[in-house]
């Protein structure tokens, strides 16, 4: 039988760093002494408990406010939610880079009135050494690829969700580098704030394109200057400046096209794509959401959001 112990339920099972909700607060009372569980009621029901939102407090905070609530170990089992898994996109193609595993991580640290917070997993990742073990998984994508590797790709990553973005170009680079094979065009419409700090792999773009396997990369650096202030540059405007190469590659010769990334930011990818679409005469403009809808039906058309 294997065993299960107190430390590994509270760093491994529970989310004991997550956001409590109102009904936690009122079912925390019913362990509380009489005045703390008042106070818990209270912010159960009332006010405060937007108040704590904007601290970004986490259950473990609110324990340490009301020393007088200890449930037991089997009641914080149903009182705390599990864990939540957290999904990263592999960011290399195992047979370029056979025998590892990369993924593309930011540490997500926000700003609260009650100072800087750090997200549980990143915070986690951060701490790690060289040579530690995680317990991790594997899980199959939502992508899809043509057949023939000499179908275009248009593809959109957007912060960190270059990851998959570049496995796909390492991908191709492996099959024309080392199998020898005739590859087609690759475009990556790659957004992110800054360059300086944001724009990953930025050698690696370099050595593919190169390699002649990234035929052209096209940056929406939002908030670098020139532009930057007033305007913000996105990646759906650089898709409006880019409506030929769009409508050849997607429209003419049938290729394939990914989105990765905020998922705010689908929509106007979305209309920037059927804009170009109807500027170059691929569709009507009465007929661009059938010509959307037929490349989702066709698996040409992959998006993974979050």
């Amino acid at each position: 039988k294997q065993h299960t112990s107190a430390r590994q339920i509270f760093t491994e099972v529970l989310d004991i760093f997550g956001k409590p909700s109102r009904s936690f607060c009122k079912a925390l009372a019913k362990f509380a002494s009489a005045s703390e569980a008042a106070e818990l009621k209270d912010i159960a029901e009332g006010a405060r408990f937007k108040e704590l939102q904007d601290l970004s407090v986490s259950f473990f905070d609110i324990f340490k406010m009301f020393p007088s609530a200890k449930p037991s170990l089997a009641h914080l089992l149903g009182l705390l939610p599990a864990m939540k898994w957290r999904l990263y996109s592999i960011a290399n193609s195992a047979d370029y880079t056979p025998g590892v595993i990369e993924l593309t991580v930011v540490i997500n640290q926000w700003p609260s009135k009650g100072g800087l917070k750090t997200g549980t997993s990143t915070k986690y990742i951060q701490k790690l050494k060289v040579g530690d073990k995680i317990a991790a998984t594997m899980t199959n994508g939502t992508f899809t690829f043509p057949k023939d590797d000499r179908t275009p790709m248009v593809m959109t990553g957007l912060g960190t969700g270059i990851a998959p973005i570049r496995s796909f170009v390492q991908d191709r680079m492996y099959k024309k580098t080392v199998l020898k094979k005739e590859v087609g065009p690759m475009v990556v419409f790659y957004g992110c704030r800054h360059e300086r700090e944001e724009f990953f792999y930025k050698e690696e773009w370099e050595l593919y394109k190169k390699e002649g396997v990234l035929t052209t990369l096209i940056n929406a650096f939002s908030h670098d200057k020139p532009h930057y202030p007033p305007k913000m540059i996105f990646v759906n405007q650089r898709m409006e400046e880019n409506t030929r190469l769009l409508g050849d590659l997607l429209g003419k010769q049938g290729g394939y096209f990914y989105m990765c990334g905020l998922a705010v930011a689908v929509p106007g990818i979305d209309k920037a794509l059927k804009g170009a679409m109807v500027a170059e005469g691929v569709c009507t403009k009465q007929g661009e959401d059938a010509w959307m809808a037929k490349m989702k039906e066709s698996g040409r058309y992959s998006q993974e959001s979050y």
